[in-house]
Formats: C-alpha cells, structure tokens, sequence
C-alpha cells in the first residue's frame, strides 16, 4: 500500500504521528497543507490517502476543513485513512474528514485516534509537560500507531470513533458547544502583550492563517485565530495568551523536543 498523506499539524504531534505511520508503508509521501503544492496531480500514483489533523473540542481545525471542502476532487477513487491526534477524547473526530469527501472518495480503511501530549495550558484541566515527563505517553502513542500501521498492513480496518455512541459523545459533548460558543468566542480573544513583544515576527511567519501582522508597537490580531496555539507556544518571550492567563507561562515543545 502507497500512501499520500496531507496534515495540519498546530505545534508538532500530529506531523510526528503521521511520519510515525508511514515508517511501516514504502513509497509513501506526507505533506502539510500549508505547504504550496499541486496535490491532485501528487496524489495520482497513490491509491490511498490519509488526512491527518489535530483535533480540538472534539472537531477539526478551520484550516482541515476548507482544505477537504476545496480538494474534494482529490479523493475521487482512491480509498483514505483518517489520523487524528486528541489530548485526552475526541469521540467521532477521525471520521470527519470522510463525513465531508464521502460522495468523491472510496472506502474509509481506518480512523485512528492517537493521544498525545497536551500543547495548552489551562491547569488543572491540562497542563503542559515537556521532555522527560512526556515520554510515556509518547512510547504509548508509538505503540498504538505502531499497531495501527500492522492491522492496515495485514489488511484489517481501524474503528477509533467509528459508532453511534462515539458520534453522540463527540457531538453532543463537545462539538455543538465547541462550534457555538468556543469558536466563534476565542477567534478574538488573542491577545499579544506590548510589554513583552519584541516584534521579532515569528508569530507573524507561523501563523496558519495570516491572523497576526507586525505593527508600530506590538503585533496585531485580525479576528480570524484557528486556535492552534502555534504562536503562544513559540513565542520567544512568552507574549502571547488565547484561552487562558496560564498559557505564557508555559510552551510545548513538541514531541522531539524541538518545539
């Protein structure tokens, strides 16, 4: 099995998993849908593809699912692997994306839901860890992708999320609240702290969505925040809050460490 894989990652685990995955599967190709490329005409020597993202309150990132919606042509005959990366729940989240191509693509071989380390920090909900302390749930996320990878190999589907009850507790627990209130609250509730902004840019290069631009004083904020928390972990002086006055106060570095 050749493998196309197109992913959003926020801020590492959900590129850390894919490329994990595609260990097992020779000839395969990943690529980030920020990245510029001609993606139907790379997918055309690939039989399956695999979409990838990190998901958040149970739904995927804005980014995803205007990628899916403008690419549907995409999945026209080939089959697809959904992989999702939660912290903790993420109910019926790997089979979003095929919820969205179902009509051009084919069969759905696997979803698989693949927790990792938290990269927000709102204690005592989550609270970010790096280095020694995240590498066991890093060796547990090996394992599962690890067996993820075989099943698929020896010809056997993946079900993460695939029933009723996963629906249900996806939609009705987090996703109608996260899509009412969460979105369309915290778009605009990123802040940069003059104070502390060294107007170095690197949010301003970072951003998924061109969400952030350098002014005179500090950096600003156009309403359009996809919630991925690229910006306030990566922020050099720790300027940047979202959701909560702890996120400054630590920053994921990603699962290799290398933030």
């Amino acid at each position: 099995m050749k493998i196309f894989a197109v992913y959003f990652s926020g801020t590492g685990n959900t590129k850390y998993a894919v490329e994990r995955f595609l260990r097992g599967f020779d000839g395969s190709w990943a690529h980030s849908i920020e990245e510029p490329l001609d993606f139907r005409r790379a997918a055309e020597d690939f039989d399956t593809i695999l979409v990838a993202y990190p998901i958040y309150g149970s739904d995927m990132p804005l980014l995803m699912r205007d990628f899916l919606k403008t690419n549907k042509q995409l999945f026209a005959g080939k089959n697809m692997i959904t992989l999702v990366t939660q912290f903790l729940f993420s109910g019926d989240g790997g089979r979003l994306a095929y919820r969205l191509v179902r009509k051009d693509a084919g069969r759905l071989l696997a979803s698989m839901h693949i927790p990792m380390p938290a990269n927000i920090n709102m204690p005592p909900i989550m609270s970010i860890k790096n280095g020694l302390e995240i590498e066991p749930k890093i060796e547990k996320a090996n394992r599962k992708i690890d067996r993820c990878a075989e099943c698929l190999r020896q010809g056997r589907s993946v079900h993460n999320g695939w029933g009723p009850f996963s629906f249900l507790a996806g939609f009705l627990g987090q996703r109608l609240w996260y899509q009412l209130f969460f979105v369309s609250h915290y778009r605009k509730k990123l802040r940069v702290n003059p104070a502390r902004c060294i107007r170095c840019g690197l949010c301003v290069k970072t951003c998924p969505v061109d969400n952030l631009t350098l002014g005179d004083v500090t950096v600003e904020t156009q309403n359009t925040c996809i919630l991925c928390y690229r910006c306030v972990n990566q922020c050099p002086v720790q300027a940047i809050t979202l959701m909560s006055k702890h996120d400054s106060l630590a920053q994921y570095k990603g699962p290799d460490g290398n933030g």
